[in-house]
């Protein structure tokens, strides 16, 4: 999921160039923001916890 997000950020802000990003100030801060929850994506070592729980029977699903 995390890697389908960067690419569309990267595709929408070369279709828009530099401009919402230096005029407008709201779309600034979501594209910001959305950088930042992305990047606190740990797929692949949430990946690997989540295995370790469910091997050792720790899963309450």
């Amino acid at each position: 999921m995390a890697a389908i997000v960067e690419r569309i950020q990267e595709t929408v802000g070369e279709n828009l160039g530099p401009g919402p990003l230096a005029r407008d100030e709201r779309h600034a801060k979501r594209v910001s923001d959305l950088r930042l929850y992305v990047r606190q994506h740990h797929g692949q070592r949430d990946d690997a916890q989540l295995g370790s729980l469910v091997l050792k029977g720790a899963s309450t699903w």
